[in-house]
């Protein structure tokens, strides 16, 4: 039981890292646009590979 327990609060934990970095982004992202509105980014989405991945290595 106790083992349980333990994984339980270690998953509730990083999926709570998760929500909190992507509301960062969003918060950043709304700011950087407000700031400065014609602010090209270079930038290229992960692909869902590499999503499955960190997932994965999540659980």
């Amino acid at each position: 039981m106790p083992d349980t327990i333990t994984k339980l609060t270690y998953q509730t934990f990083q999926q709570s890292k998760i929500f909190f970095a992507v509301a960062h982004q969003q918060i950043s992202t709304y700011l950087r646009n407000f700031i400065y509105p014609n602010l090209l980014l270079n930038t290229q989405p992960f692909s869902p590979e590499i999503i499955q991945k960190m997932y994965q290595r999540i659980d």
